[in-house]
């Protein structure tokens, strides 16, 4: 049997070399864009530690937008000191290259510059925090650790360990 010219072997052999390098090339291009942040992550009160009278993320959701590997959409739900909700849907739209972009919905702060494993929340280009972020190997929780300060000059510190939902 003849297939495009080719005999059934050699268009076998063809197709085959052809099928095992698409496979590689998707598997190493998703294992090298893979975004560790990317899901929704709820707070575990339990394991984390936040200055008296700081607010927290409740629940934190980073979504993947088509403008390449760190270009994301985040989410953030938010209570105030006294366990109330304050902020709903504090949205930011960037990429993690360490450039400021604004922030919607939030009091706190107006723009957040992100990186692969940090952060730094200003407020009319005024430096309020900046953290850092670590994920663990298995990717199911990460920690994100905070210094800065709040609009009355008091020092704010925070460890919040998050799970991935």
């Amino acid at each position: 049997m003849i297939i495009s010219g080719l005999s059934l072997p050699t268009a076998m052999k063809t197709r085959t070399l052809i099928i095992a390098v698409a496979l590689c090339v998707t598997a190493a291009t998703s294992g090298f864009c893979a975004n560790p942040q990317i899901g929704t992550w709820k707070l575990n009160e339990a394991k984390s530690t936040f200055t008296p009278g700081m607010g927290k993320n409740t629940t934190v959701v980073f979504s993947r937008l088509g403008g390449g590997r760190w270009q994301v959409a985040t989410t953030i739900d938010r209570v105030n000191k006294n366990g109330k909700r304050t902020q709903t849907h504090t949205i930011w739209i960037g990429k993690r290259d360490g450039k400021p972009y604004p922030v919607t919905g939030s009091q706190t702060y107006d723009a957040i510059a992100y990186t692969e494993h940090g952060f730094t929340a200003m407020k009319k280009g005024k430096v309020i925090m900046t953290g850092t972020i670590t994920y663990a190997e298995d990717g199911k929780s990460r920690v994100v650790t905070a210094n800065g300060t709040s609009a009355g000059g008091k020092k704010l510190e925070s460890t919040a360990k998050y799970d991935k939902q």
